[in-house]
């Protein structure tokens, strides 16, 4: 049973890190959508969020088919080939509450079909032997311990702690940047502000320097690969411009790539 899912998901090979979205799955072969370009035969390291566990996944997969989109994200048909023991459980556990149509939530497992089969193995090393990518600038962050981690706080930089949705149209929970959305200007617009020095610090070592900001936003979440027009503005003279496309959606908000050199969104030294 092929199962339609949005889940965020990020994609580590040779090439550095790419973010993307999970948008089905079926006996461990995952259909993804992502900026990355990679071909047939590659191998990538994921970690794909499961939305309503609360909880991220990882293993090792190859590109089995691309499909290569000029202007839109590109799709990958990609098989798990790896997984750890625990983690290979977790997942058959979402899905099958998916496939059991109930929303995801460890309180409340469902029967169903099987997620994966009998070609993905259960062992996985602690260091799949691929390279640190330059994104990470050769050394994850403090206390992170491998640029593995660094990855899950770029994913969860936006949904560390819990906050009120409805509230952050007028203002922003504490060390959050202020959000204003506007899904019906044209084109769609949103404006961040961080109201200190720290905060936008903060967001630059989680998203800003990879060209990526991750945001609640209040209402439905936008389409991927919906282009908006993105201000970010902070202290002590940050106000900078740029389009932005959506790339990933899950649970808590969401993910856009900024077409800006990420440089320039760089808190003072």
């Amino acid at each position: 049973m092929t199962l339609k899912v949005y889940a965020g998901i990020s994609l580590r090979s040779e090439q550095g890190v790419r973010f993307g979205t999970l948008l089905r799955i079926h006996a461990a072969l995952m259909g993804i959508q992502t900026d990355g370009v990679f071909r047939v035969g590659d191998q990538v390291e994921f970690q794909l969020d499961l939305v309503g566990f609360d909880a991220i996944v990882q293993g090792l997969g190859e590109v089995e088919r691309v499909d290569h989109r000029h202007d839109e994200l590109n799709r990958y048909l990609v098989r798990i080939r790896k997984m750890r023991r625990a983690d290979q459980a977790l997942l058959q556990e979402w899905y099958e509450q998916l496939a059991g149509g109930v929303e995801p939530s460890l309180r409340d497992p469902d029967g169903g079909a099987r997620a994966l089969d009998s070609q993905v193995t259960s062992q996985l090393p602690s260091d799949l032997g691929l390279p640190h990518p330059p994104g990470f600038d050769g050394a994850p962050p403090a206390g992170a311990g491998s640029a593995r981690a660094a990855v899950r706080d770029v994913l969860l930089a936006a949904s560390g702690q819990p906050a009120d949705l409805e509230g952050l149209a007028g203002g922003a929970a504490e060390g959050e940047p202020e959000v204003t959305w506007e899904p019906g200007a044209t084109p769609p617009a949103i404006t961040l502000r961080y109201r200190t020095e720290s905060a936008l610090r903060r967001d630059w070592s989680r998203t800003l320097r990879h060209g990526m900001v991750l945001v609640r936003v209040p209402g439905a979440a936008p389409a991927l690969d919906l282009r908006v027009q993105v201000r970010i503005e902070g202290p002590p003279r940050l106000a900078e411009c740029c389009t932005g496309r959506v790339a990933l959606v899950h649970a808590r908000g969401i993910g856009i790539i900024l077409e800006i050199d990420p440089v320039k969104l760089a808190p003072p030294a």
